[in-house]
């Protein structure tokens, strides 16, 4: 059960229209490059809700104000790993509850759209990922950039992102943190469709339109029978939030979060653990 307090903060991180038979969840936190925050998350299951329970809406789109779709997690409401204090637990617990939404995102039985302008970088780009088609404007610009600051994805990327772009060249974007163009992106098969700057909304009107005309039983069943079945991808998941959470104890993820904090160039040593490395310099 969700408190009051919950509901006015997605409620103000995001917001929840309808447009035709489809439901808009737009993150609002342009001032902040629609960093996803556990306000913006609890909104997107929300929205995930309403769809669900509503049989006259028929697809979910998820979009962004301002700038950008969402350049990817708001740092400074990740938990410190490195405390004595069950850090640890509590960063695992944060990662669960993300992986949960864009989980709960993917498996959700209408066709779910993101409509992406601006940057949809690192957790941006997860959240992207777990939707069922992605409209980009040719001004969007697709990126991972973990490793830039020595971070690591947790999301769900190193399970999606291989199935949109193959093996190969989703190890290029996760170890460059290169950037791609709304047009790059769609050669890419990382956008389905592009269009021109202004024509977003229109582009995925109509493509709500054509969704609408079709079974929505047919739809579910479809989707549900295209989830991969040579990779289990909950599995994958699982095991990348193992990772994720023994990754984050490391030197290098503590010096890209500073670097970033700071606005620098990270320096990275390859050294396994902070703890280590402070009490080295002690």
């Amino acid at each position: 059960m969700t408190s009051d307090v919950d509901d006015a903060r997605h409620r103000e991180e995001i917001s929840l229209s309808r447009r035709g038979a489809a439901l808009w969840a737009t993150i609002e936190r342009p001032h902040a490059m629609n960093s996803l925050t556990p306000g913006v998350l609890h909104g997107i299951a929300a929205a995930v809700d309403a769809v669900e329970s509503t049989p006259s809406l028929r697809a979910l789109v998820i979009a962004g104000s301002g700038r950008a779709f969402s350049a990817g997690a708001d740092l400074t409401g990740v938990p410190d790993v490195t405390s004595a204090d069950g850090g640890a637990a509590d960063f695992r617990d944060y990662l669960t509850e993300a992986g949960k939404v864009f989980a709960r995102l993917s498996a959700c039985s209408r066709p779910t759209i993101a409509a992406v302008h601006g940057y949809a970088l690192a957790g941006g780009l997860e959240l992207a990922l777990s939707c069922d088609v992605v409209v980009a404007a040719e001004s969007a610009r697709f990126g991972d950039g973990h490793a830039k600051y020595g971070q690591f994805p947790a999301g769900g990327a190193t399970a999606r992102l291989p199935l949109r772009v193959g093996h190969a060249y989703a190890k290029y974007l996760m170890f460059s943190g290169a950037v791609l163009t709304g047009r790059e992106a769609e050669r890419r098969g990382l956008a389905e469709v592009v269009t021109e700057d202004g024509a977003l909304v229109e582009t995925v009107d109509r493509l709500v339109e054509s969704i609408s005309a079709a079974s929505p039983l047919g739809l579910q069943r479809m989707k549900e029978q295209l989830e991969p079945a040579f990779v289990p991808l909950a599995e994958h998941i699982r095991a990348e939030l193992d990772v994720a959470v023994e990754y984050a104890r490391s030197a290098d993820r503590a010096e890209g979060l500073a670097a970033f904090n700071e606005g620098r160039t990270p320096t990275f040593s390859g050294d396994t653990f902070a703890a280590d490395v402070e009490r080295t310099h002690a």
